[in-house]
């Protein structure tokens, strides 16, 4: 851990006026000048960190990669990435972005059913520790692709499925279209702002505590978690991805 620190406030620093604006805002100059630095030595010494298990990095370190394939700057990351021998979710995780051969599918459902396994019912009996990291996990691996999304949650299995399709975070893909949401309404509602979203939901559950006449996606569409409504969420959660 001692090594992944540092490394994780310089590359933090290069990047914060970045986490604020939309995927799709230009970077200031002064960020974009140090963006061959932060790419081309920080990133892969986070990579080989982690591929040497040394900590378990947080959002941010594990989407850098992705930070920097969005600016076109990732080839010595696809490198360090294609030379890493760790096996770890997260190696993986680099792995399948990049297009290269791995075992993240069957990784990534062990993980989660793993954390689904040792997870114990919140208030209002929800079970949403697993799911969310489902989901993030998805977001890392996948960005906006909708295609991609469906198919990590296709690679959960059937009973996994059935279970996080009746959450917020997935309910897109299942029937549920109404939730009992004492419990963690403020999750992902700011109740402090009428209008306010704490993070990206499925349709289903937007639906059912805001005004929503947006019609339901249609067979093969982009769930609505991935709709245009939630970009500005997914790039302050995630600081920046490629659409």
């Amino acid at each position: 851990m001692k090594r992944m620190f540092p490394l994780a406030l310089s590359v933090l620093s290069i990047f914060a006026p970045q986490a604020l604006a939309q995927t799709a805002t230009p970077m200031p100059a002064t960020v974009e000048a140090r963006l061959d630095e932060a790419c081309g030595v920080q990133a892969p010494q986070f990579i080989e960190a982690v591929c040497q298990d040394k900590g378990v990095p947080n959002t941010f370190v594990l989407n850098l990669p992705g930070i920097c394939a969005q600016y076109g700057k990732s080839d010595k990351i696809e490198a360090t990435v294609a030379a890493c021998s760790g096996t770890n979710v997260y190696a993986d995780l680099w792995k399948y972005k990049f297009g290269q051969e791995n075992g993240f599918l069957e990784h990534f459902k062990a993980y989660i059913a793993a954390i689904r396994e040792h997870e114990s019912e919140g208030e209002g009996g929800a079970l949403l520790t697993a799911p969310a990291e489902a989901f993030r996990m998805s977001v890392l691996a996948c960005g906006l692709d909708a295609a991609c999304h469906k198919t990590l949650f296709d690679a959960l299995g059937p009973g996994m499925k059935a279970a996080f399709a009746r959450t917020p975070y997935f309910c897109d893909y299942g029937s549920e279209t109404k939730f009992n949401d004492e419990g963690y309404r403020s999750m992902f509602f700011d109740i402090a702002q009428p209008g306010g979203i704490a993070q990206p939901m499925c349709r289903a559950y937007y639906c059912q505590n805001r005004p929503c006449d947006t019609p339901a996606p249609g067979e093969g569409a982009a769930p609505f978690i991935l709709s245009e409504l939630f970009t500005r969420q997914y790039d302050l959660i995630y600081k920046a991805i490629k659409p």
